[in-house]
């Protein structure tokens, strides 16, 4: 046989071949569409992924006895109660060293004018937090050797809590455990609580004007904060274009206090002064 002839008989035997196949495969699936909608309509395998493990709170799941019932208050550290200064400061409220950059450094700084009262008077209506983007070798002394003369124990915070976002350290609110409604941060920096801005106070950023009062003012203001349900509608209100207006917030809690007086005096029993004893 020659070439030529021997590979028309094996192409002929090859198609013959096919041509059975595809009719045995035609009789037992006449129509594949059915049999591939039921392959897409059956259960697919469940892909078990873990789930991601919840953040760990800052702060303790309960709060201490004498805190108990309270908001909490955050509140940062530099520019808003204290300016400090690795150069010589004149009349610097407080010198202190510190380890930077494994090197001893000395620190001048300056309290803010009303800062001790502010902080004491706080620690009364709040549970207190110091959040400060500055390390906690800084921060630590500082606050417990100087800001806590009655030992109040202030939750402490620091830049290794923050969240790093966009070239600026974050603090991320949520991260404390406790109820979006009933926390407050004080903060010169608004980015600090880009995450949550409806609990935001701003105040100005303090170096060394003796004749600051802004602690003061603010002092009022909160304690007032501390008797809403949800301080977030408040804050909105109050706080314009990254400012507290004062006026606004006590024409707010003025009129509170009115209406508060007048559902006490309703609810009191009617007494009758037309008999005489």
């Amino acid at each position: 046989m020659n070439a030529s002839r021997e590979k028309r008989v094996f192409e002929a035997a090859d198609a013959a071949y096919k041509n059975r196949r595809l009719r045995f495969t035609s009789n037992q699936n006449p129509s594949p569409e059915p049999r591939q909608r039921a392959l897409d309509s059956s259960p697919k395998p469940q892909t078990a992924f873990s789930p991601q493990p919840k953040k760990e709170s800052y702060l303790p799941s309960y709060q201490r006895a004498r805190d108990r019932g309270k908001k909490t208050l955050v509140l940062d550290l530099d520019e808003t109660l204290v300016h400090s200064s690795m150069e010589p400061v004149k009349h610097a409220d407080i010198e202190m060293e510190m380890m930077w950059e494994n090197k001893l450094c000395h620190v001048s700084v300056l309290v803010r004018p009303g800062a001790l009262d502010f902080l004491e008077r706080m620690t009364k209506i709040f549970e207190v937090v110091i959040f400060t983007a500055s390390v906690s070798n800084y921060a630590n002394p500082l606050i417990d050797g100087n800001l806590d003369p009655n030992h109040y124990g202030f939750f402490k915070l620091y830049r290794e809590h923050c969240t790093y976002k966009q070239n600026v350290y974050v603090k991320d609110l949520s991260r404390l455990g406790r109820d979006m409604k009933d926390v407050i941060i004080v903060d010169n920096l608004p980015h600090s609580y880009r995450l949550q801005p409806a609990n935001g106070v701003p105040i100005s950023s303090w170096y060394d004007d003796k004749s600051d009062r802004e602690l003061f003012s603010l002092g009022s203001f909160l304690e007032n904060l501390s008797k809403v349900d949800d301080v977030r509608p408040f804050i909105s209100k109050i706080v314009q274009n990254d400012k507290v207006n004062f006026k606004t917030a006590h024409a707010i809690f003025a009129i509170d206090e009115e209406e508060n007086k007048d559902t006490e005096m309703s609810s009191m029993p009617s007494c009758d002064y037309s008999t005489s004893p």
